[in-house]
């Protein structure tokens, strides 16, 4: 009777240590016989069966075959039906990146993606009917793929079929299809290229060349000596020995050219205005083994701004001649006025207010707006327009505005409701540009408002800025003109009578002025017949005590002291008009139509004041001037101003210069002559 007796737990370990350490045996004899078998040593091979062992011959045909598959340079394995790997070379474990035990034994499965399994399966089912191709790729161990291309055919036994497959790596053809096609890409990019592109060896010779370079060249490049095949000339550079022997010479020696500009001779004397680049080409241990240069053809641009730059200097001198015109017209316009002005001044005077007087008056203010507003747009346009800056307060310059506009307010019988205040706003401005601002918009609502109707004016701080705000209630704005009625002779629709005249050129001097001053300027409006309204905004000046007055009334001479005036003109009418109204205001005067007439004039006549014409005959007003200050015949502070129809700053400056003491531009006022001619002498130019 067997013993029953439980096993013990040290015979329990006994036992299953020699178990593993058969089960190792056996194992290694596996190994060893496996090894055999594929390396050919074993001749036959010993199978125990269910009826006994079995001897298998390894010998013969196939023993070659084994040989045969482990020298081939593809990869090649034996496959069951169920694509169990039963054997494979060592080419095709190396794809695979894994040992031959891990592989052999393994499904076919294991070493292709998700993508490739039904292209294999397919080249399976190909198979059975003959030999079958296709590519795939297989994975290895790591994950990294390999694209191969497949052959499976069919080997049948007595009982079983076996499927033979080989694997052509192609990594290294899809490598070279790769360099390949990267190669035709860049000779395609190359050739399509605009620029000319050569490729030099290290002797300067041409080893490539694209279309460009061949068509700028005009012959056969390949050998040929760059520096001979392009004939460029360089532009000189600071320090310009680098580019001494050629573009080819300086790139072989290690520099870098970077859009150089150059000129390259072509057939027939032609010359080309290239832009050149060109570097070294480096191989091992940085030597330099050759270089390439790209040349672009700037002819036409190069051509193009030749031509521009000519016309720039065509909307310059037609532009120069443009202001020379307008301070012609100036001139010209302003001489004639200013006796007409002064003649009515005089009546005026005299008694003569009655309504004659009065319509030619406020034409002439008229037309001299016109003849201002052209001159101004110009000197504004070309940037010759000087701002002289003062802390002032907005009210002042709204007054002001309001003095210049009032005569067109006085003639439409038109009211103004105005709301500044009188301190707290005050701007760092021009006060008689920001003053020609004001009235500009008081004219604007004046022309487009009806007979009879009210202007508000208003202006409230905003933060660190000033609000202004012009609103009538004429004829409005239509949407698509708010923009518009700020540019150059832009002016709302007129019937024919154009009953508001005008220029066109009011608004766009506000705008230039504002902007001039940091601010800036915008026109609203509900529509025609809706009214409209301008705001300007400018900049608060910051906090200071001093605040510019500049209507402060000049120093008097002593009471019951009669100037003498010297009053030189060429135009008759304006020196005898202007000698008039200066006696009616008490001075003595003396005339003279020419220069040396003036310096024998005042051999006898002493005057403390010389108001002088520039555009005199024989003798400029420039000139005249500085022999009038020479002369022994005046005293050391006689006052010398001009009185001309030249109002630009340069004219200012240039009489300034000259030693004139003021300025004056024709028509003057009555008010400013007055201010001139009754002020104490102070420094050249302080008028």
């Amino acid at each position: 009777m067997a013993d029953k007796r439980p096993e013990t737990l040290q015979a329990k370990v006994d036992r299953l240590v020699t178990e593993a350490d058969e089960l190792r045996l056996r194992l290694e004899e596996a190994e060893q016989a496996l090894e055999a078998i594929r390396t050919g040593q074993a001749e036959s091979l010993i199978v125990e069966g269910p009826d006994g062992p079995r001897i298998f011959s390894l010998e013969g045909a196939d023993h070659s075959y084994r040989v045969l598959v482990e020298s081939m340079n593809e990869g090649a394995a034996t496959l069951s039906e169920n694509a169990t790997i039963l054997y494979c070379n060592a080419r095709f474990a190396e794809m695979l990146e894994a040992p031959l035990e891990r592989v052999m034994g393994a499904r076919m499965d294991q070493f292709l993606p998700a993508h490739s399994r039904r292209g294999f399966s397919l080249l399976v089912t190909e198979a059975n009917g003959g030999e079958s191709r296709g590519e795939l790729e297989l994975v290895g161990e790591t994950g990294q793929t390999v694209p191969a291309q497949i052959s499976i055919s069919v080997i049948h036994d007595d009982r079983r079929r076996r499927f033979c497959l080989v694997a052509a790596d192609l990594r290294a053809q899809k490598r070279n299809e790769e360099i390949v096609a990267a190669e035709r890409l860049a000779r395609s990019v190359i050739e399509q290229a605009a620029e000319a592109i050569v490729v030099c060896d290290e002797e300067g010779r041409i080893i490539r060349a694209n279309r460009g370079a061949t068509e700028l060249c005009g012959g056969n490049l390949v050998q040929a000596s760059f520096d001979e095949a392009f004939r460029i000339t360089l532009e000189p550079r600071p320090g310009g020995e680098e580019n001494a022997g050629g573009v080819a010479a300086v790139a072989l020696r290690g520099a870098v050219l970077r859009g150089a500009p150059a000129w390259i001779d072509r057939a027939q004397g032609h010359k080309a205005f290239i832009v050149v680049s060109a570097a070294p080409l480096t191989g091992r241990a940085q030597k330099i083994i050759g270089c390439v240069i790209t040349m672009t053809d700037i002819s036409e641009q190069k051509r193009a701004e030749e031509a521009l730059n000519d016309l720039n200097r065509r909307l310059a001198t037609a532009d120069r001649r443009k202001d020379e015109f307008l301070a012609m017209l100036g001139h010209e316009l302003r001489n004639p006025l200013s006796p007409i002005i002064t003649a009515t001044q005089v009546m005026k005077m005299r008694g003569n207010r009655g309504r004659e007087i009065q319509i030619i008056e406020r034409q002439l203010v008229h037309l001299v707006r016109l003849v201002d507003d052209l001159l101004d747009v110009s000197r504004i346009t070309s940037g010759k327009l000087e701002l002289r800056k003062h802390r002032v307060a907005l009210a002042k310059i709204v007054r002001r505005g309001l003095e210049m506009a009032s005569p067109l307010l006085e003639q439409r019988a038109q009211s103004l409701k105005i709301e500044v205040p009188d301190e707290d706003l005050v701007v760092e401005a021009d006060a008689d540009r920001l003053s020609q601002v004001v009235a500009n918009l008081l004219t604007n609502a004046a022309k487009y408002s009806n007979q009879g109707s009210t202007i508000d004016v208003t202006a409230r701080r905003s933060g660190d800025l000033v609000r202004l705000s012009v609103v009538d209630r004429g004829i409005g704005i239509a949407p698509q003109m708010l923009e518009q009625v700020f540019d150059m002779f832009v002016q709302q629709p007129q019937a024919l009578d154009r009953s508001v005249g005008g220029l066109g050129l009011g608004l766009t001097i506000v705008r230039s002025l504002v902007a001039l001053h940091g601010g800036k300027v915008e026109a609203r409006s509900e529509g025609p017949g809706r009214g409209s309204e301008f705001i300007v905004e400018l900049p608060l000046a910051p906090p200071g005590v001093e605040v510019d007055d500049r209507r402060t009334r000049p120093k008097q001479m002593p009471t019951g002291e009669k100037r003498k005036i010297l009053v030189v003109d060429d135009n008759e009418d304006a020196c005898e008009s202007l000698s008039e109204l200066l006696t009616d205001l008490g001075y003595e005067t003396q005339v003279a139509h020419d220069g040396p007439t003036a310096l024998d004039a005042v051999r006898s006549f002493k005057a403390d004041i010389c108001l002088l014409d520039i555009g005199l005959p024989v003798m400029d007003g420039y000139e005249l001037a500085r022999r009038l200050r020479e002369s022994e015949n005046l005293p050391e502070d006689v006052r010398i101003v001009a009185l001309t129809g030249y109002g630009q700053d340069s004219d200012r400056h240039r009489a300034a210069d000259a030693g004139f003491d003021d300025h004056l531009v024709k028509p003057v006022s009555l008010e400013r002559l007055e201010s001139v001619v009754s002020a104490r002498q102070g420094p050249p130019g302080s008028g």
